[in-house]
This record gives C-alpha cells, structure tokens and sequence, in this order.
C-alpha cells in the first residue's frame, strides 16, 4: 500500500499538463482545445482572425498549423486563414493588408473593378447595386453578358433583373421596364396566377386568399373550383376564397361572406385547449381566460374564474383573474379586485436584471439610477455612482459614457472599459498600432487616422486625388514637399517651390518667403504690410452661434464630405475639436447655414483646414449667396451688379473677416469656394444683428453648468448627470439630456421628456361629455348598436353627427356617417375614415365602432384613439374636435383621452453643486425633433424637500408663469425679477407644442456660490468643524448623553436650516464613518451601521465577519456558538434543539434581536424586562424592538400588547400560527387552530401548551411554547414552569402535550449552569431511547457535527478510491 500511496501523492503534485492547441480529451479528436480555459471548439475556428479563446490562443503562431480548408488564403503577416472570398473584396481583413491589392482575382469567374484591385463575385455585376468601389460594375451593361442567362435587361441601362422579379409589382429596374407590358410575358412559376387585367403574377398563396391583390380582383375569382393552396386552409362556403384555419371563428370575419365565423359549435377549434364562448361556440385562446379582459360578446370567458385554473406560472387573483409572471411583483396593481399581484414580494421575485424596491416590487434594471424615482422609497435612484447609461470602472468606481467603452482608448485606470471587447477583426473594422478601431474606408484614404499614420502605409496604385504615385504603390499627398525624400526616385520632394518660395511659407509681393508663424503675429515682414492683413475687426453685430452649437448640426449642411469627421457641421471655431469641413471634391463646392428665423446677415468669418486635416489647405477666394426658403438662392452682389468674389485665407490657421457692405436679410447663408490651396478646407461664423448668442456670457451673472460649454462641448459639464432628475422620462429621454446645446450630427431628440401616457385618462368620460372614455383606446359597450354611450355635449353640433337624442341622425348629413340604421354609409367619407363595407377593418366589435385593435383608422395620435390625419368635420364649437392635439377647454384632468397639450404634474429637477443666487434660466427645446415647451413655472428649494414657487412680484401670491420657446433649436431666456437663494431648481411644464421636451441652463449671479446657507447668508463652512468635534449625526445617536451634530447646526443657522452634514466635510464628523473598500472609496458606513443585519455597503463589508457566533448554545462539537445559516435549518446542533424552536420564515422567536454592538442573538424574554443588556439600552426601548419584528418577518403591523418584549404589534407572520404573540390573543382570533385567548365558549382542551391566568388579564390565556420552562413563570400559579425537568440529571418529564425537552426551573434555555453546577445535557424520559438513538431520527437526529463527519468519510473514500485505480491500472 505505501508504493500506492507514494504514486498517488506523486499524481496530485503532477497534475495534468496543459494540452495546448491540440485536441487531446475533446470529444471530436479533430476539435482544438484552448490554452487556458481548456473550452473545445471545431477546428475551423482555428487562425481565422476572431478570438474564439478566451486567451486568444486560437490565433497565436498561425506559420505553424494547417489552414482548415485547401483553399484558404494565408495573411502574409501572421499567417491567418481566410477564405477565399475575402480576398480583393475590397475590405481589409489582414491587419498587413496583404488579402488586398490583388492582380488577379481568386476565381477564375471572378469581375476586377476596372480603376481598383478588387474583384466581385459574376452574379454581382450589373445587378443594380454597386460592389466596385469605383462602381465599374453597374456601367457599361450592355456590353457585358448577364450571369444567368435568362435573366431580363432593363431598357435604359442593360442591368440584369432575375426573372423571378418580373411582373411583381415591384419596380427593379429604374425605368420600370421589367413591369412593362406584362400581358405579353410568362410568370416564372407555373403556379403563379397572372391577372386577367395587366398580366401581374401573383404567387399561389395570393389567390383566393380573401384579399384583393390584383388591381381587378380576378386573383379572387372562381374560387370555388380552384385548389387551396395550403391543406390546412378553410375554404369559405359561398366565395369559395381559403383562408387560415388559424381565423376560424376566431371572432374576426375572414371570409367575404363571413362564413368563418358562422356556427362554430358545429366546428373544431383549431387548438383543442381552447376555450369556447358559451353563447356562440367562438374560439379563445385559453391564455385570454380570465384575464380581465372580455373576449367572447357574452363575456363568458371571463365568468367563474375562482373555480378554474390559471395556465402554467400565470399569477391567480384573488378575484381569480390570471396574469402572467411579468405582471407580478412590477409595481402595478393588476388585480382588478385586491393586490395579489403585488402582495409578499421578496428578492427572489426579480430575476436578474430586475430590481428589487425593497417596499414589496421589483422594476427593470434600466430604471435603476436613470434620474427618476420609480420605487416609493426611492431606493432606485440611491447611492447610484454612474447613470445607468455609463460603465464603471472596476477598480476606481469611476464613470465611463458609453461611446467611451470599448473604443479602443483606455478611461479606467484599471483599463476595465477596453476588456472584454470585441477585436477590431471582430467589428469589421481596422486596427491601428495603438489598438484603436477605424473603418476600412478610412484606410488609404489621404487623410491620416491612426497617430502614427500606420492606415496610409503601404497603399496599393491605383492612386486617388489625395495620393502621389511612389514606387508602384500611392503615397499621401500631406508627406510631399515635407524636406523628407519617402520616394526612391525623391519626386515627392520636386517642384516643391511656388513664387519661390517653399511649402508651407508665405511669399510677400517683395519676393520675401515668410513662415506661417509669422503671419498675424503683429509684427509686419512684408514691406506692403501683407503679411498683418488678417481681418482681425470681426463685422459688425453678434456671432450667430455656430462656436457655440446653438446653431445644431441637422442646419449645417453641405454639397459633400470627405468622411464624417469632416462634414459640414464641423466647420465651428472650438477650442478643442480641430476639425474643419472638407469637401469629397474641390469642384461645384458649398456650405450651406439655416440660421432658424429671419434674421440680417452683417458678414462671415472664415479660416483654414487648420492642424487636423494633414494636407495644409485653405480657400483662398468665395462667394456667397442668400435664401428665403432654402431653394431660390440669389448671389450676393454688393453695391454692383456682379457677384462679388471675397478674398479668402493666406494659410490653413489664422482667420480673416469679411464684413458686407450692404446687410442681407435672410434665412439661409450659402458659401462656394471658387479658390483654394492644397484642397478645399475650411471653418466659418457668421454675423448677425441679434444677440440671443450672448445670452450665455452676461456681466452680472453666469452659467450654472448644466448645459454644454459652447466653447469646449467635449467638456465635462460641472453639474453631473446624477444631480439632474425627475417625475418621469419617456422612452430615453433621460433627465441629463436636458442640457442646453445637447445634440450632434443627424442625432435625434436629445432633451428631457416625460412619459406622456401619465397625461392620459383612464376614468372614462365625465358627466355630461360625448360617451367614450378613450383612456383605453375603446368606445364603451353601451347602448348597443350606437358608437357612443350617452349624449354628445350642447345638443347637436352644426355639421356634425346630433348626438342630443342619444343616437346618430336619421340620416345622411352632408356625406356624413349615417347612423339612421347604425351603419356607416357606403363609400367613403372626405376627411373621415372610410367605412364603406359597412364595418370598421377587421369586423365590427361588440356592436361600436372599434377599431378591432381599439384605435381609430391611422393609430392613434399622442397616445389617444383620434382620427390621425383625418379631422372630426368643421371643428364643432365646443367639441372635442379637430386633430389640433387637444381637447376643448384643456386641460382635462379625468378626462376622456388626451391632456391637452398642458402639463402640471411634470417637472425637471436641478441640484446646483452649490448655493447661488438664481437670476435667470434659459431654455430650448428638443434637438432636431419638432417639441418644445410653450410655457412653464419655476420653483426653488434649499433642501430638496420643502419648494417655493416663483411668484409674481405684486404680491398676489400667483405663481408666475414664464414664456418658452416658440421652435425646438433657439433660446427662450427669462430672468427674475428678484433673484433666488436655492440649492434646486425645478422646471414644471404647462403649455407645449407636441409634447413635453426642455433642454435648460441656469444662470447665477457671479461669485454668489456658498456651501453652507444659514439665516438667509453665506457662511465659512470652515467656521463650523471646531464646534461639530465630538457630536454624532442624528440617525446614529443611541446613547441620550451624545451631542447631535444636528443641534449644532440648528443653534447655529436656525431650524430651518437645509444645509446637510455632508457638506462640510469635518474630520470630527468623518472619522465615525469606515470605508466601504480597500481602496479610496466615497462609499462609508457608519460605524453603528456594522453588523446590524442590514448592507449598507454595495461591498458588503458592514456585514463582513458578523456570522461568527449568531446564537449561543451547547453544541454536539463542543464550541458553545452557531453561525445564523445553522438556525432554522431543520438540523439540530444545539444539544436542546432551540436553534430549531419557535421557527416562523427561517428566524426563531425566542431569540431574534441583536444589540448594535454585538452579533449574538438576545433571547427574547430578556427584552423589555426591566433591566439593560444591550450597551446602549435598545432592548428596553419599544422603538427598537419593533424595528427588528419588521426586520426579521417583513412587517409589525399587527397592533396588540406583544409577548416579545415592550412591543405594541406583532408581524403578519405571526397570525394563525398556534402560537399567541398578543397578549389579548388578538394574532389566533377568528382561526381554526388553537393558540388564543380563552373566551366563553372556548375550552382549555384547544390549548396543547398551558392555560393559566396571567396578571391583568380576565380570561385565561394559552401559553406560547418558547414561554414553557424558560426559567420565568409568566402564569400567576407559575403553571407553565412546573415539572420542567431535575438539575441532578434524573429524567425529566416533557411539557404538557407538546412533548418539549426543557431546562429545569430556573435554569437558563441557553443550558448553562447555574451557580458552580457544571453544563448538563437534558437526558431523556423513559421509552424515550438514548441521545444516540434520538439523533438518528429524520429531524433531531440531524446536525452540522454529522455533516462534518460524512463529509470526512467521502473525502477519505475518494481517495481510497484514487489509490485503488491508480495501483490497478
């Protein structure tokens, strides 16, 4: 045995060894295994370009292994495998771009684009979509031969069009040819059926299908000889059209002469589980049954739903509805009747990504920290470190946005924003030597991208306009003329002189070369001054703002582009950005501005490319033009009759300023370049009369810094996302999009919104008002017959249907719906939707006119059921009419459908950084989205809890109501009258155009800005640290000698104070508070916080090492402590079982409270008894004790004197469970089980414990078992202590009935000694066995010392095992 045992000990030490890449211990013995995680994958993953290790050891030393398939292409670089299609497609895939740049193409069918080295597929060639980057694939068609041959040639242009398409009702060739003429031409398919009238094919399923889809309907003809094409159609009984079986009485007319929907109970449903309506036999899917929801006319489905069963996981009601899981525990009262839905919802109803809100709902992930409180408690916006858009970093906790992550440049410290990502391979895109992505197109395009210009090297000929042909290969144009020869031959450095002087430098009329460092530097070289004529006097009047975006990016546009990063709205004067706009050609060029109004134009301003278009290029000559609408320009010509042509720059840096002679007034501004240096690049303000750009930069006041810094709109705003929230947000218009100058590029609606559908009504109609409340979408059920349910208003409406009597008129009214016989009339009404079958779409419902979906025709407007494009006719006075987005006399609190375009419940929040003086606010509306908001109110608070209305200043009391925005882009500034102290700014919006969407900036008197605001002043906070040493914060004082940090600041700044703790910052205050981590961390807990049952910390480190002794007891193992997952476990591990007694959801009664300052369980009849066990005293204060209750068991809400301790309630838990926790009883009234006060007609034969009298009390009360033998006699005879046991280890009889081991009369239920007697286990009666003998028992038999030791005995039969195996084999 010792050699076995030698060699078993030797095996562990050796282990197994790595496998590498080979495909040892897969299944498939052709898989590969990866290095480190040991995952098999198929052996075609292998050098393919794509990490499919996690270690990436799929893709190391490629040179060494085959490619999977023969025909694969290997990179020249690293030896990765690719197919054979991806070589000379265009796209780079080897990061050494050797796939591309081919001379001959891989296959021998292949196309080579004519002025590229790429090569398509035959099938792609002229097939009207352009594959060849110089698009030399859809030219010329006609000489070329089409790849199939049957295929149809366009008749302007020979493209080829698959048969298959001819004659489809789809136009495939641009001049429509291949839908010409069809009559003369066969259907490709047999099957198809070809219209009698213009010869279109339809496809088999098209026919007879009880739809019209040949313009004459003859697709829908004969049907009845015809055969269906799919076997499980049902075949209509008198038009003889095939219809789904799936529609039969489905309770929707399918068929034209409804005979799908006719006598049902003679058919079989198409499911057989589903439900069948009573009066008529309809289907319904059984998951419709009872849900609240009626689908059969006779609303069976949703009778005598207490006796049926809800399907597999639907929630039942307790009304008997069903809901499905997603319904419950959301925060939504489902259930029509009571709240079963919402009622004990614990943690473990929120499945990830869910959330739990800690007052009984769990809500989406997404809402956690995302600026509005969504759980009552608003626990969901608590404690939040980034928004829920952002990635934190691992390590610091610190922000990332999400355009930050996986971009290839490292945020965090720890680098966790670029782990995990996805290669550039993977993406699709190009890798630079950084590691950073760019696009393929981007890659020899002339324009450097990667810092070390790594993505122009080595590009292959032919050469664009931007490049320079250099030893057969294409060199960019910005290293010419550089001083550094890169061409063999050094022509790049030819002819690099232009009137003698070199690249890069300035020649003044006298000959002299200057740099274009000396240029503008108020210093003249040239003797004509030149070189200073710079146009430093910018033209009268104010920037518009295109530096400061308040021009957006969607009203800069331009003829063309070079690539995104310079499209025409980069041509903004920024101090960051660098960019400019360039052009993709130097011809036929303009820059275009739409200012938003009407304003006069007094002058431009314009500069070059600048540093970050390589190439040095500037215009050095323009014109301009000028529009009213955007299409009829008109040149400017100044005070001659020919269009004026401005001087432009002298280099790619400095700015020159050309004011007009004469202002225009305009909407539009156009600039062309008519000359330019190196390539046409710029950057442009323009100048106008009005001011509003300055509204930004005033004397007497300043920004906040809520919105973006129009000079630096890469900036980091100074108040954070965090402290902007509010009521509610719609879809993703988060709060922090409310920043002023938020939106770039073709981005669409970035601003705040709230969720409109809380404007909507769901109540019905109000008395007196036009019948149907449209908070559902529905017209209501009643009378039957009529699509209203009561009368329109003011008796009839000039023009419109009278609804006065209850019904429609007796007739047609001018081309009106005649409601005479409930029908619609029978054609289409102009403007109203057309209901000429009689019927709305999809068959009437319930007898009014639903929609089948509940919407009017067109869908609903702003989320109510209106009329879409289509208008009620003439507006009737009064009526709720015309699709204006309102109601009449809006708003419409509880009323029918919409509110009115008005708002009064929404608002937008501000928390300042500090508190400031407010003098004004300015506000915009959504970007590049028609919303805006028409008026508001402010309101101001210094705590965040009491607000302060803005009101007017004549002293009436109204709250002033603010102008907004009149369009979505321009400011609407207000300021106060009477500036405001305030450390929050609320927004509420009433009017709007649209819907709710602000973007907002506060301003702020200059240097008003204090951390501590007391008795209406700024204070030093400073001042305060000396007097805050040694007081505690109000929420931790547990001891009545401690000085409260409150009351300090109370004396000092007066009740009312709003200023938080926090701000201050005093180490006397900061020193009782512990890091929640290892590192810097701004997350702490109290240091009364640690072990109090409760995480504070997101680490959990408050509740670290708090399990050590939860309950003290004689053990099996000897150690007198159990850890809290020991209780309530179904073990024994105390000697005297208490650790299982008494036990309610997991916690035991008789010992659930713990003092603050210790982990040990209290037993329970230590609490309120008199005397102080706790250092701090909270098991003598009823507070306390009640706190833990609803701690451990959810609730203490039932009021009552409670036997545990000084409490006045028990839980809900503790209701009906044989056990008394009242004193009166009052938790086992009204129950079949016993456990209750003792009234007339009730017996002591109930009570399976004691009765006895109890002090105080008229009837006798039943004893709760964890109060039998616990030492203290609670009944007036001390009944409930008798016979409880002898302390000489005798055998000691159980207590009556329920058969309890017990400690002897006053002995502790903890089992230790009393006086100098030794511990003494509980022996047990006569009859009843040995311990030994009881502990193999199913229950007492159990406990964690046995678990120990079968856990030895496994271990040791393994290895056994181990030994055996290895000797024998």
């Amino acid at each position: 045995m010792a050699p076995g045992l030698l060699l078993f000990v030797c095996l562990l030490s050796i282990g197994y060894a790595p496998a590498g890449i080979a495909g040892t211990d897969c299944l498939d013995p052709d898989d590969i295994k990866c290095e480190g995680s040991g995952e098999c994958l198929p052996s075609w993953v292998l050098c393919n370009g794509y990490n499919d290790c996690p270690d990436g050891s799929d893709e190391e030393d490629c040179w060494r292994i085959e490619c999977p398939f023969s025909d694969d292409f290997r990179c020249t670089g690293n030896g990765r495998c690719l197919s054979r299609f991806k070589q000379c497609d265009g796209n780079v895939d080897c990061p050494d771009r050797s796939d591309e740049g081919c001379r001959e193409c891989p296959y021998p069918d292949d196309i080579k684009c004519e002025s590229v080295r790429q090569c398509i597929r035959a099938p792609f060639a002229c097939n009207g979509y352009v594959d060849c980057l110089d698009g030399s694939d859809e030219e010329d068609c006609w000489n070329k031969e089409c790849y199939r041959p049957d295929d149809f040639r366009c008749k302007s242009n020979g493209l080829c069009v698959n048969r298959h398409f001819l004659c489809n009702t789809q136009r495939d060739c641009a001049d429509g040819s291949d839908e010409e003429d069809c009559l003369s031409k066969e259907c490709a398919d047999p099957n198809d059926f070809k219209c009698v009238s213009n010869g279109v094919c339809m496809e088999r399923w098209q026919q007879c299908n009880a739809e019209r889809d040949c313009p004459d309907g003859s697709d829908e003809e004969n049907c009845s000889s015809r055969e269906c094409p799919n076997s499980e159609n049902f075949r209509c009984e008198r038009s003889g059209a095939c219809v789904s079986i799936w529609w039969n009485c489905d309770g929707s007319v399918n068929c034209p002469d409804g005979s799908d929907e006719e006598d049902c109970w003679s058919k079989d449903c198409p499911n057989a589980e589903d439900f069948r309506c009573e009066s008529n036999g309809l289907c319904v899917d059984q998951l419709l049954q009872c849900n609240a929801e009626i689908d059969c006319p006779d609303g069976s489905d949703e009778k005598d739903c207490r006796s049926k069963n809800c399907p597999n996981s639907f929630l039942k009601c307790d009304s008997g509805t069903c809901y499905p899981p997603e319904k419950q525990c959301d925060g939504n009262v489902d259930c029509p009747v009571d709240d079963t839905d919402e009622r004990f919802c614990t943690p473990d109803d929120c499945p990830l990504p869910n959330i739990f809100c800690g007052l009984g709902f769990c809500i989406n992930e997404t809402r956690r920290c995302d600026g509005v409180a969504d759980c009552p408690d608003r626990s969901d916006e608590s404690d939040c470190m980034c928004t829920s858009m952002e990635f934190r970093c691992e390590d610091s906790g610190g922000c990332v946005k999400p355009s930050g992550v996986c971009d290839g440049v490292t945020d965090c410290d720890d680098g966790s924003d670029e782990m995990l990502c996805q290669t550039c391979a993977e993406k699709g895109l190009w890798q630079c030597e950084s590691g950073e992505c760019i696009q393929n197109a981007t890659v020899c395009d002339g324009d450097k991208d990667c810092s070390s210009g790594a993505d122009e090297e080595n590009c292959p000929a032919p050469c664009h306009d931007l490049q320079l042909e250099c030893d057969g290969g294409c060199l960019p144009r910005y290293r010419a003329c550089d001083g550094v020869e890169d061409c063999s031959n050094g022509e790049d450095e030819i002819d690099c002189t232009a009137g003698g002087c070199g690249a890069g430098q300035f020649s003044c009329a006298d000959g002299t070369c200057l740099s274009e460092s000396r240029l503008c530097d108020d210093l003249t070289d040239c003797s004509g001054r030149e070189d200073e004529d710079c146009g430093d006097d910018p033209p009268p009047g104010f920037p518009l703002g295109l530096a400061s975006w308040y021009i957006p990016d969607v009203d800069v546009t331009g003829s063309s582009e070079y690539k995104p990063e310079f499209g025409p709205s980069q041509t903004r004067y920024t101090t960051t950005s660098g960019y400019c706009w360039v052009p993709r050609s130097v011809e036929d060029q303009w820059l275009q501005v739409y200012f938003g109004k009407t304003t006069d134009v007094t002058g431009v301003v314009i500069s070059g490319g600048g540093w970050n278009w390589d190439l040095g290029s500037w215009v050095t000559s323009f014109t301009l033009a000028f529009s009213m609408d955007g299409a009829s320009w008109a040149p400017y010509t100044g005070n001659s009759n020919d269009v004026q042509v401005f001087q432009g720059n002298r280099d790619r840096y400095n700015k020159v300023s050309r004011p007009l002679p004469a202002p225009v007034t305009s909407r539009f501004i156009r600039l062309y370049p008519a000359g330019y240096a190196g390539w046409v690049a710029m950057v442009m303000e323009v100048y106008v009369i009005n001011d509003e750009n300055t509204w930004l930069k005033q004397g007497e006041y300043v920004t906040l810094g809520v919105g973006l810094n129009p000079d630096d709109p890469a900036a980091v705003p100074k108040i954070p996302d965090l402290d902007m929230t509010a009521s509610s947000r719609g879809d993703d218009f988060y709060p922090w999009q409310a920043r002023l100058n938020n939106g770039k590029g073709q981005q669409q609606g970035a601003c705040w919104s709230p969720d409109m559908t809380t404007d909507q009504s769901t109540q019905g109609p109000p008395e007196g008002f036009p019948g149907p409340g449209l908070g559902t979408g529905q017209w209501p059920q009643g009378p039957e017959g009529f699509p209203d349910s009561g009368q329109w208003p003011q008796g009839p409406s000039d023009g419109f249907p009278d609804m006065g009597t209850d019904q429609w008129p007796q007739g047609p009214v001018d081309g009106f719906p005649d409601m005479g016989t409930g029908q619609w009339p029978q054609g289409p009404v102009d403007g109203f939707p057309d209901m000429g079958t009689d019927q709305w779409p999809q068959g009437p419902v319930d007898g009014f006119p639903d929609m089948g979906t509940g919407q009017w025709p067109q869908g609903p407007v702003d989320g109510f059921p209106d009329m879409g494009t289509d208008q009620w006719p003439q507006g009737p006075d009064g009526f709720p009419a015309p699709d204006s987005g309102q109601w009449p006399q809006g708003p419409s609190d509880g009323f029918p459908g919409p509110d009115s375009g008005q708002s009064t419940d929404e608002w937008l929040q501000i928390k300042h950084d500090k508190f400031y003086e407010v003098a004004g606010v300015i506000t915009q509306g959504a970007y590049n989205l028609d919303y805006w908001v028409t008026s508001y109110k402010l309101e101001f608070s210094l705590d965040g809890q009491t607000w302060t209305p803005y009101t007017h200043g004549t002293g009436d009391g109204q709250a002033m109501v603010f102008q907004g925005n009149s369009d979505s882009h321009r400011y609407a500034r207000n300021l106060l009258d009477t500036p405001v102290h305030a450390l929050y700014t609320r927004f509420y919006p009433l009017t709007f155009h649209k819907r709710v969407a602000l973007r907002v900036e506060i301003l702020v008197i200059d240097g008003s800005g204090c951390d501590v605001f007391c008795n209406g002043a700024c204070r030093n906070k400073d001042s305060f640290c000396q007097a805050f040493r040694g007081c505690v914060p109000r929420i931790y004082q547990f001891a009545p000698d401690n000085i409260l940090c409150e009351d300090i600041l109370e004396a000092e700044c007066g009740l009312d104070s709003p200023t938080e703790l926090e701000v201050f910052g005093c180490p006397e205050i900061d020193s009782q508070f512990i890091p929640c981590g290892d590192d810097v961390s701004s997350e702490v807990f109290h240091e009364s916080q640690a072990c109090d049952a409760m995480e504070d910390c997101s680490t959990g480190k408050d509740e670290e090492n708090c399990d050590v002794c939860a309950m003290e007891c004689p053990t099996y193992i000897g150690d007198p402590c159990i850890s809290h997952h020991w209780i309530c476990d179904d073990l024994e591990d105390c000697t005297d079982g208490r650790d299982e007694e008494d036990c309610v959801e997991g916690v035991p009664k008789h010992c659930f409270f713990t003092c603050r300052d210790n982990v040990t369980c209290l037993p329970t009849r230590q609490l309120g008894d008199g005397q102080q066990d706790c250092a701090g005293g909270e098991d003598e204060r009823p507070g306390d004790v009640e706190f833990a209750l609803g701690l451990r068991w959810g609730s203490c809400s039932l009021s009552c004197s409670s036997v545990h301790g000084n409490a006045s309630c028990v839980p809900d838990a503790f209701s009906c469970d044989d056990d008394v926790d009242c004193r009166g009883g009052e938790d086992e009234q009204d129950c079949s089980v016993i456990g209750r006060g003792l009234g007339d007609e009730e017996t002591t034969d109930d009570c399976l414990t004691v009765t006895c009298d109890l002090p105080g009390y008229a009837d006798p009360i039943c004893v709760p078992p964890h109060q039998i033998c616990d030492g203290y006699p609670d009944c007036v005879g001390a009944q409930d202590e008798v016979g409880c046991g002898k302390v000489d280890g005798a055998s000691a009889p159980t207590a009556p009935s329920v058969g309890l081991q017990a400690p002897a009369a006053g002995q502790e239920a903890t089992g230790e000694p009393t006086g100098g007697q030794e511990p003494l286990t509980a022996q047990p009666t006569s009859g009843q066995g040995s311990p030994d003998d009881q502990r193999a028992g199913a229950f007492q038999g159990e406990n964690h010392g046995s678990k120990d030791q079968a856990m030895i005995w496994m271990v040791t039969a393994a290895l056994g095992s181990q030994i055996l195996y290895r000797l024998a084999f």
